[in-house]
């Protein structure tokens, strides 16, 4: 009830007119209203600890922090914060005639210690014809912070004989996008490597010439050592597999293929700063439409799985393309044996020979020989685009 509408005010007001009327009834309603508010405050507290208690107060605040992490992680849900911290725990260096470093060979590993030395052994036998090769070997954490000791132990101990090696192992678990995104950031000239491959021997004489040959092109993203077979685009193909002619023993290609990645560096840069730019924006979503990798990401995105469906975003942004070898009899540069992990689990009804291999246990492909001469390098390898249908 409000003061003005009692009787006293009435009373009063009636006085506003008469000689009588002073400053004390007008200090007499300020009182008067003060009084009352005062009674409803009471009031109002009277009420408040008859129908909440401290534990319930204790659960509301408990729901709204649990209700804001929910929100946040659903809409935040790409988020990723670079983490640049590494401690080298093993340094070898390698004196040789010629100190320049030709290539860094990134190797990415957790805990497969036997499929890393396989990778180790095939990357130490390859041919570089007295380059110097520098060899980095990346090991991430586990989730609880433990790092394999077994890893640590074998990639230090193993010998590398052309150039300088490094052994990293990250302060704190960073995951698939961590490794690839924050391994390599160097301006030089780098080969990234997961450790479920195995190399040919001729693999650095192919990359070392394409990349030699292809330097000033605006258009070149990276290089790949693996075999090119899926069709990024199947509308209008079903299910059929990328098919490039043999006459195109190198060609140019906008999906990029990770078993076995050379980035361009300026490109490369240019990628992690434009990732870490809209990796954090929850509105933002690396999709390209029609594409398959599209629909495996969507499918896992809160995962943080596929970190390559960024790179195709921004090579399909940009106009840029990944330059592969199409090998005679299906040879490959670097073959994957698809051993169980991240991505990889055994499943029935193989599409292609690649998928076969989860089942087998076995290489995807067989390896290009030593003695096998390497593909034909044109000075403008025809491009692909997202369908397998030639452009160029």
């Amino acid at each position: 009830m409000n003061f003005a509408d009692t009787d006293d005010y009435n009373i009063l007001a009636g006085l506003k007119g008469h000689r009588s009327w002073t400053l004390s009834f007008q200090i007499h309603i300020l009182i008067l209203n003060s009084l009352q508010l005062m009674s409803v405050q009471k009031h109002f507290r009277r009420y408040l600890r008859r129908n909440f208690s401290f534990r319930r107060l204790v659960v509301c605040v408990g729901l709204i922090v649990l209700v804001t992490k929910v929100i946040t992680k659903r809409f935040s849900s790409n988020c990723y914060y670079p983490i640049v911290t590494n401690t080298v725990v093993s340094s070898t260096s390698l004196s040789t005639s010629n100190n320049e470093t030709k290539l860094s060979l990134v190797v990415l590993t957790h805990s497969r210690t036997e499929s890393l030395l396989r990778l180790l052994r095939s990357l130490r036998d390859a041919s570089y014809d007295g380059d110097k090769v520098d060899l980095h070997v990346w090991i991430d954490r586990s989730k609880d912070g433990t790092v394999n000791e077994d890893t640590v132990n074998a990639s230090s101990e193993f010998e590398w004989l052309h150039g300088s090696k490094n052994i990293h192992v990250w302060d704190k678990h960073v995951g698939i996008w961590g490794q690839w995104i924050d391994s390599w950031r160097e301006k030089g000239a780098a080969l990234i490597l997961e450790d479920d491959l195995q190399v040919s021997p001729q693999y650095y004489r192919w990359l070392a010439r394409a990349s030699s040959l292809y330097y000033d092109r605006s258009d070149v993203f990276g290089y790949t050592l693996q075999r090119g077979t899926l069709r990024a685009n199947r509308t209008g193909f079903g299910r059929k597999p990328l098919r490039i002619p043999k006459s195109s023993q190198t060609f140019m290609y906008p999906l990029l293929g990770s078993w076995g990645y050379s980035p361009v560096p300026k490109h490369w840069a240019n990628f992690r700063e434009w990732f870490h730019t809209h990796a954090c924006d929850p509105s933002f979503h690396p999709y390209v439409n029609d594409l398959v990798p599209t629909l495996w990401y969507k499918k896992q995105e809160r995962k943080k799985s596929m970190w390559t469906m960024w790179h195709i975003r921004y090579a399909h942004d940009n106009h840029l393309y990944t330059v592969y070898a199409n090998l005679e009899n299906e040879r490959t540069l670097a073959a994957s044996w698809r051993e169980p992990g991240l991505h990889f689990r055994a499943k029935k009804g193989a599409e292609d020979k690649q998928t076969s291999a989860r089942l087998t246990g076995k290489m995807d492909f067989e390896l290009l020989e030593s003695d096998s001469p390497l593909p034909e390098l044109p000075n403008d390898p025809p491009i692909y685009n997202w369908n397998g249908v030639r452009e160029l």
